[in-house]
């Protein structure tokens, strides 16, 4: 990256800093990177921005994947630099495409080859590369206190911080309530543009959740926040959606937490929530009831995931979600657990309100296999149907079974 000490690659660098949203900083800025005789960073970087046109798992994003896998491979170092500690010799670098939460861009996830764990707790987890450029980065609480001020120096736009709390079978990381203060005073915090904090299953509480509220240099950047399975309560997380500096959130998991529809009642109320990509309500909506306040037209127009399992829907419930127009963006809907029949699911996918649905969980539901399969058979060539809690999907490319019983 040594032309950017060059002064008009510093001037269109800023300019990408500047505008992490657009795309015509980044394209002039690789054709002064291909004039500067670095073919391969130009190139991977119209090509990502070329991905993210096309469907994902498409076969033009396939392939425009696939190309830019080949050239991170060879520049993986070059081009992480700046975003971590050096690697050293003994840790490899496996690539993979879009994935789960990631719906663009190449992840450099890093293993050691030795079973020595000398630089393991200094080592980010992952690197995800969208766009061109390092976009987000993964750690644990215990490698980010680990960091020093050499270690992330971003040579391109500031990344995304996905900072990992505690998990009980994860030894290298604290929860939130010991953490907090350390974050918010750490002067690395300012080399991230946004943070998310991924808790959930211990590593969070309700202690943790009102330290986090009296932070605002977190919750200025906060742009994740997963609570999944920890009893955090309505009082301390409305304190935190209530705050009018929190204006870059866009992925909330509040599943089994002990919420109510008290907390979508202000992300319905508060256009700071417009911009949410991803929530996991299941369970908030009791007896699905509130959905229909909840599914209003032009309220989620970037929202792609959307999780409204064990909210007790039915069919005469489900028809709030069908209004056309509501969720032009949702590319998985997950509504496990819910009692609903296959032609209410057949009126939802028709209706228009689930234009871009790629995924729909249907786990712990009273179809039928025979159900499922007639579904397949009418809208498979676009959407499949997949049971989360079993953790399988029924494959596009099978042949239908015959009845085999309902599905548990």
């Amino acid at each position: 990256m040594g032309f950017f000490n060059h002064p008009e690659g510093r001037a269109l660098l800023e300019t990408v800093r500047e505008n992490p949203d657009d795309d015509a900083p980044r394209l002039i800025l690789s054709d002064w990177i291909e004039e500067c005789d670095d073919p391969d960073r130009a190139e991977f970087i119209r090509i990502q921005i070329e991905a993210e046109k096309h469907r994902v798992r498409s076969p033009d994003h396939t392939r425009l994947n696939e190309r830019a896998i080949e050239l991170l491979r060879r520049n993986i170092r070059q081009w992480s630099n700046g975003y971590e500690i050096q690697m050293p010799p003994d840790v490899e670098v496996n690539f993979y495409g879009a994935n789960g939460r990631y719906r663009h861009g190449i992840m450099a996830v890093k293993t050691e080859k030795t079973t020595e764990l000398n630089h393991s707790n200094k080592l980010g987890s992952v690197l995800l590369f969208r766009r061109g450029f390092v976009d987000e980065i993964d750690l644990t609480s215990l490698q980010f206190c680990q960091l020093e001020s050499i270690d992330i120096q971003p040579t391109g736009p500031l990344p995304i911080l996905n900072l990992r709390l505690h998990h009980p079978h994860d030894i290298l990381s604290e929860t939130l309530s010991n953490f907090v203060g350390r974050l918010a005073s750490s002067p690395m915090l300012q080399r991230f543009r946004e943070i998310s904090l991924v808790g959930g299953f211990g590593g969070t509480s309700e202690e943790g959740i009102r330290l986090l509220t009296k932070e605002p240099a977190l919750l200025e950047k906060l742009a994740g926040l997963s609570l999944s399975e920890d009893h955090i309560g309505d009082q301390a997380l409305l304190q935190i959606l209530e705050s009018p500096v929190v204006t870059k959130l866009r992925k909330l998991q509040i599943d089994d937490t002990g919420c109510t529809s008290a907390i979508v009642d202000i992300l319905v109320r508060s256009k700071r929530f417009r911009g949410m990509n991803s929530l996991n309500l299941e369970g908030i909506f009791e007896d699905g009831r509130g959905i229909r306040t909840f599914a209003v037209p032009g309220l989620w127009p970037r929202l792609q995931y959307l999780h409204l399992g064990g909210c007790g829907l039915e069919d005469m419930s489900l028809k709030g979600l069908m209004r056309p127009g509501t969720f032009p963006s949702v590319e998985l809907l997950d509504l496990a657990h819910s009692n609903i029949q296959a032609q209410s699911i057949r009126e939802l996918l028709m209706s228009g309100a689930l234009p871009s649905l790629r995924m729909l969980g249907i786990g712990g539901t009273p179809l039928s296999l025979d159900d499922v399969w007639a579904l397949r058979a009418e809208f498979g060539h676009c959407i499949q149907f997949y049971f989360p809690i079993r953790g399988s999907q029924i494959d596009p490319t099978a042949e239908a079974p015959g009845p085999l019983g309902r599905l548990n």
